[in-house]
């Protein structure tokens, strides 16, 4: 038969690694849903952009600028 402790000191490393690798998803997790949103940030931005530079051209009587000419660099 097993010692108990030796048992419970097994238990106990195994239920650590467990907790620890638990930590590392819930982190990876995390950080990956804040880029996620720092992406979406960005897109939202850029479209802000394209669309002030649309509505700006419209008001000053002007043609759009072509999307395939360039836009933000």
């Amino acid at each position: 038969m097993r010692d108990s402790g030796l048992f419970l000191k097994e238990l106990e490393e195994k239920l650590l690694g467990f907790v620890l690798r638990l930590l590392r998803f819930k982190r990876n997790a995390f950080f990956e849903k804040v880029q996620e949103r720092k992406h979406s940030s960005e897109r939202s931005v850029r479209s802000e952009r394209v669309i002030a530079r649309l509505t700006a051209c419209r008001q000053l009587g002007l043609d759009p600028p072509n999307a395939n000419e360039g836009g933000d660099k």
